[in-house]
């Protein structure tokens, strides 16, 4: 049982809210935030990339975005 059902949300300026890009896309674009021009992730590396959007929520949960 979940006791606290709050979830808190947050986005910066530099954010961009996910979307979808075309009408029937099945996934949807989450956008970095990163003050480089690129970013490489070679295979088998592991990058934490930023987003901009802040997310706490119980333990007892997990967010799914869907449209």
């Amino acid at each position: 049982m979940v006791k606290d059902k709050k979830v808190y949300l947050e986005m910066g300026e530099e954010a961009v809210l996910p979307n979808k890009a075309h009408k029937g896309d099945a996934g949807i674009d989450i956008y970095p935030v990163f003050e480089e021009d690129y970013l490489e992730i070679r295979p088998g590396e592991v990058e934490l990339v930023g987003t901009g959007i802040k997310t706490s929520f119980s333990d007892e949960m997990v967010a799914v975005l869907k449209e």
